[in-house]
């Protein structure tokens, strides 16, 4: 069995014919409906996922009472012994 090639410029006008075809059809339209609305509610669920995690975080300062952290290279000591300077 041999292979024939058919070439490029007969494949891209068999390919043109044939998207013309769908085109006229209209599944091509129903095809593109569905993708435009698969992108749209993904991109609307993304979009609502990463504002509900921004606002999570922003609100976790608060829950969790953690607005203020501290560094020190010397270790620092409990709270009862801090001396008082006036």
């Amino acid at each position: 069995m041999t292979l024939h090639r058919m070439p490029l410029t007969r494949l891209w006008a068999l390919a043109s014919r044939l998207l013309w075809r769908e085109a006229r059809s209209g599944e091509l339209t129903l095809i593109l409906m569905a993708l435009m609305i698969a992108v749209t509610s993904t991109t609307a669920i993304a979009l609502l996922s990463s504002r509900l995690e921004q606002a999570m975080q922003a609100r976790s300062n608060d829950l969790l009472g953690a607005d203020l952290r501290i560094r020190s290279t010397t270790a620092i000591p409990p709270p009862g012994q801090i001396p008082h300077r006036r």
